[in-house]
């Protein structure tokens, strides 16, 4: 098998297997963030469904603010740098005001994700933000909240949320970049942890040298392709076939040969066999 090689930053030529990230990595802190179902959010005032990973939040009419609390897995300190992103939708003409914050479980103030004054019916809206905790005591919360002029205008009334997503820029060795740059490095929603640095791992195949099949044996092959004997060399006694404008990489551990020659083949019509 050939193993894994960086060429540069960003390509890696090679068979994958058993591949690792390693490094810098980072956390999306949210806990069920994609909404498989309505695990670690908490109604207010409302009642919560999902629907393909949209989280509804529907007003019970029992406030003029329903609202949803999302758990995530860390806990609040005081200058702990966070980003978080959302994706919220609200589906009628009559929110006066639309609410995306953090919290405290246990207290202190909020801080502002995004506040959307009179939202537009049906528009989806992506916050994101860094922000600095303070006083917040306790886990971390999201706090989502639909806001309208009283509470039968707010019974029945849906705010859609997807793709919920936080990270603890502290942790990750991230606080000093921008909320922009941080919604360019993590662009799409993920679970569980990611590495940061920007890889990209290319697969070509198998390994086109046959070693069952293709033992090396005592000789060389000369410029022309013409087979020769030497007991000081050895060969493989087939050609590999090759593909024009195509890298291959090649990798050879030695063991009492000091030097490799690779030889290039090119015939017409067709190559050789």
């Amino acid at each position: 098998m050939i193993d894994l090689i960086r060429r540069g930053q960003t390509n890696v030529y090679g068979q994958v297997s058993d591949v690792k990230v390693q490094g810098l990595t980072a956390t999306n802190i949210v806990k069920n963030g994609n909404f498989e179902d309505t695990s670690n959010w908490t109604p207010t005032a409302s009642s919560l469904s999902v629907s393909n990973n949209v989280l509804l939040i529907t007003g019970s009419g029992t406030s003029a603010y329903p609202r949803a609390i999302g758990e995530t897995s860390v806990n609040c300190e005081t200058d702990k740098v966070v980003w978080v992103r959302g994706k919220i939708k609200i589906t009628n003409s009559s929110c006066g005001e639309l609410r995306f914050r953090i919290q405290g479980s246990d207290g202190g103030s909020q801080l502002n994700i995004a506040n959307q004054v009179t939202p537009t019916e049906n528009q989806l809206y992506v916050f994101n933000a860094k922000l600095t905790l303070t006083d917040q005591i306790g886990a971390m919360q999201i706090y989502i909240e639909h806001r309208y002029a009283d509470a039968e205008t707010a019974n029945g009334a849906v705010a859609e949320v997807q793709e919920v997503f936080a990270i603890d820029m502290t942790a990750a060795g991230l606080d000093t970049l921008t909320a922009d740059e941080m919604n360019a490095k993590f662009p799409h929603w993920f679970d569980g942890t990611k590495s940061t640095n920007s890889v990209r791992v290319k697969s070509v195949g198998k390994n086109l040298f046959d070693k069952v099949n293709n033992k090396l044996e005592s000789g060389t092959i000369t410029l022309l392709g013409i087979e020769k004997v030497d007991a000081t060399r050895c060969r493989s006694p087939k050609f590999i076939r090759v593909k024009p404008s195509t890298i291959y990489f090649v990798q050879v551990n030695l063991t009492g040969y000091s030097t490799v020659n690779i030889c290039l083949l090119y015939t017409s019509p067709s190559p050789r066999d």
